[in-house]
């Protein structure tokens, strides 16, 4: 007899700050800050590697925190963490901030400029309406991009 769908997790206001915090937290143990910078290396800002070395890592540590408070330890729950923590994202500034610092972890630095103002990377200068990431821009960007996309993505879900 199959068994009933698990069922989704729910969490006060006050309840997704303190796992936020937690799985923030966690990214700040020497192993798992470790592990991360180990898999940013690895990758070298190819978005590819990225995805497959640090993506990984970064889903396990907070797959770690989040398991503690009824979310499955599986990638499935740290997607629906994120639709929660999104959620009140629009409710509470605090959870707003958090979220923000927690994606400041998970995609490499990268200053952007103003809407179609200058781009200054290392090679040369451009406006942002001329990027064309077919052509071989700067991975770092496109990585930037795609990792932005993704989460956006996500938080649609």
């Amino acid at each position: 007899m199959a068994s009933a769908p698990a069922q989704q997790p729910t969490l006060t206001v006050e309840q997704a700050r303190v796992v936020l915090s937690e799985v923030i937290q966690a990214f700040s143990v020497p192993e798992n800050a470790a592990r991360m910078e180990e898999a940013r290396e690895s990758a070298c800002n190819d978005m590819g590697k990225m995805l497959q070395l640090v993506l990984p890592v970064a889903t396990q540590i907070q797959q770690e925190v989040i398991k503690a408070y009824g979310f499955n330890n599986e990638g499935e729950g740290v997607l629906k963490f994120a639709r929660l923590v999104k959620m009140y994202e629009t409710q509470d500034p605090e959870i707003a901030a958090m979220s923000a610092k927690l994606k400041s972890l998970l995609l490499p630095p990268l200053s952007t400029p103003p809407i179609g103002g200058p781009f200054q990377p290392q090679w040369g200068t451009f406006t942002v309406d001329q990027l064309d990431f077919e052509k071989g821009h700067p991975k770092q960007l496109d990585l930037h991009v795609f990792m932005v996309s993704f989460i956006k993505f996500v938080e649609v879900k």
